[in-house]
């Protein structure tokens, strides 16, 4: 009835028919490198042609397509929406709305099942042309609106990242390859009997290590972890936030804050997702730096302030009752046990990974943050120092 009212109202409206080509494209964001670079992970074929089809008209017309998803566009199942417009000339040959089967977590799932979907598309309009004796020019051009589907939200955020580094633009990330935390075996929360009891379960096996490794050079750097999750963070979805940061000795090697995917129903919950992405994330580093010739010293440490699962992750008593977890409760509990990190607990006012997940008050931010960077005085000692007070008392 809408689309009997639309049609209705608007009789006058009727769809374009024009041959000529519609887009003409001269800042293209595909270069030839990039399908150079395709050739050599897929084999270099050209398009299949029919010997039955007849011959082909003298004129060819381009065949553009338009494709977008709006990510958990639905609003009881959150199933994401695909729409797509084909164009033959400059003429509109067809145009599809449809909701995507299964739910997708991220934009880029979604945005990636709607390309898909239109290429396929895109290969049989180019078979049926040929065989009806229209010839489509070599490349169909497919556009999207960007990469990774950014919304308004994300332009505001960027534009005050952009603030924060205009107003603070000699403050830099510290590089120091001393120790970041010397741990001493009296405040250690993790014990080697501990250890010795999770090897029951997941065997005494050492990490792994590629005997193709160049020969380690230079002084053994630690490799510390910080996890955090503030628990339904997110006041649409209430799904949960994580944060981490991977320090190389004192120096801040990586850093990230990412939406969970899916719900969580403690803290218990969306703290050990946080763990584990951050374990697998020592593994990768520790492999990587090797890899390059630079020595890893020691076990992993790995900082977290959630009691709960740190008590999981170093104690076989402990049982899984939310199966959905399984797959990082085993991870923390198996790296554990083989060596590579060693799990500890941090009070939640020193847990530098707490800036990652959720606001925090102007004090907590500035006493957080002069840990992790550095922020140079300058030659004026006094009015740098004056500076430094006044960032930390968040006065204008």
């Amino acid at each position: 009835m809408h689309i009997r009212g639309y049609l209705k109202a608007h009789p006058i409206v009727g769809v374009r028919l024009d041959p000529t080509d519609f887009f003409e494209v001269e800042d293209s964001t595909f270069t030839p490198q990039q399908s150079s670079h395709l050739q050599l992970e897929y084999e270099v074929r050209h398009e299949e042609l029919n010997l039955k089809d007849p011959k082909p008209l003298e004129r060819s017309m381009t065949l553009p397509v338009f494709t977008y998803a709006d990510r958990a566009h639905n609003k009881i199942d959150r199933r994401s929406t695909t729409g797509r417009v084909i164009v033959l000339g400059s003429g509109i040959l067809s145009r599809k709305s449809k909701r995507q089967v299964g739910c997708e977590g991220s934009s880029y799932g979604s945005e990636l099942r709607a390309k898909a979907a239109t290429a396929t598309a895109l290969i049989g309009y180019r078979i049926f042309f040929r065989g009806v004796r229209i010839p489509v020019k070599e490349l169909s051009l497919p556009f999207v609106d960007n990469n990774a589907a950014p919304r308004v939200g994300h332009a505001r955020r960027v534009m005050r990242i952009w603030g924060y580094l205009k107003a603070h633009p000699n403050m830099g990330v510290r590089l120091d390859p001393t120790d970041f935390f010397d741990l001493e075996d009296d405040d250690s929360t993790f014990t080697p009997e501990q250890r010795e009891h999770l090897k029951i379960e997941y065997g005494d096996l050492e990490e792994e290590c590629d005997p193709n490794d160049p020969r380690p050079l230079g002084k053994a750097l630690t490799l510390t972890g910080m996890a955090d999750a503030d628990h339904a963070h997110n006041q649409v979805d209430r799904r949960s936030t994580n944060g981490r940061i991977i320090f190389l000795g004192r120096g801040i090697l990586a850093w990230k804050s990412k939406r969970q995917v899916g719900c969580e129903g403690s803290s218990y919950g969306s703290e050990l997702r946080a763990m584990a992405s951050s374990a697998r994330e020592l593994r990768g580093y520790r492999m990587f730096l090797r890899g390059i010739g630079i020595p890893v010293k020691g076990t992993s440490l790995l900082f977290v302030d959630n009691a709960a699962a740190l008590y999981a992750a170093s104690n076989l008593a402990t049982t899984l009752k939310v199966k959905h977890l399984s797959i990082d409760y085993h991870t923390v509990r198996e790296l554990t046990a083989w060596g590579v990190i060693q799990p500890e607990k941090v009070p939640t006012a020193q847990n530098l990974a707490d800036v990652l997940t959720k606001p925090t008050s102007c004090e907590t931010f500035w006493r957080l943050i002069t840990q992790l960077m550095v922020i140079p005085l300058g030659k004026n000692i006094k009015k740098g120092a004056a500076v430094l007070v006044q960032m930390l008392s968040c006065k204008d």
